[in-house]
C-alpha cells in the first residue's frame, strides 16, 4: 500500500467501499472513509503522514490503529513482531483479527479494554495531568 491509490484496492478486496472522500485543493490532504455496512475505517492522508481511525457504524468512538494495535499486542493475536509497524503493514498483517475486535460478540469488551489503553497512553504523553 505505496499509496492511497493501493488502500482504496485493499479496502475493496475485504468488501468495503468508500463513503467519503475529502481533499484539500491547497495542500493535497485527504480524508478518505470505507464502510462494510457496520465497521467504519478512517484514513486521513496530511503531510505524507498516514494515520487510521476504527469504530463501529452503530454508536461508538473512533479508535486510532495505535490503540488497536496495542490491543492486538496485549492478545498475542499475532506471531509477527509488529513492534516497529507501518500503518500499512499492520492493516495487510492484522485486517482479519482487526475486524474481529470490533466484531459484535466481542465489542463490548473489547470497546472497555481500547478506552482504558486510551486513558493509559494519554497519562503517558501528558504526565501529571490527570
Amino acid at each position: 500500500m505505496e499509496n492511497l491509490y493501493d488502500i482504496d484496492l485493499f479496502f475493496k478486496s475485504f468488501g468495503f467501499h468508500k463513503v467519503n472522500e475529502i481533499e484539500s485543493i491547497y495542500f493535497g490532504d485527504k480524508l478518505l472513509i470505507y464502510s462494510n455496512g457496520f465497521l467504519l475505517f478512517r484514513i486521513v492522508s496530511d503531510k505524507s503522514n498516514l494515520s487510521v481511525d476504527i469504530k463501529r457504524v452503530l454508536g461508538s468512538e473512533w479508535f486510532d490503529i495505535g490503540i488497536v494495535k496495542t490491543l492486538l499486542d496485549m492478545k498475542h493475536i499475532n506471531n509477527n513482531s509488529l513492534e516497529n509497524y507501518k500503518i500499512k503493514d499492520l492493516l495487510k498483517i492484522s485486517f482479519e483479527d482487526i475486524i474481529e475486535i470490533f466484531d459484535e460478540k466481542n465489542y463490548l469488551v473489547n470497546e472497555e479494554k481500547l478506552k482504558k489503553l486510551e486513558i493509559i497512553r494519554s497519562k503517558r504523553m501528558f504526565p501529571g495531568i490527570n
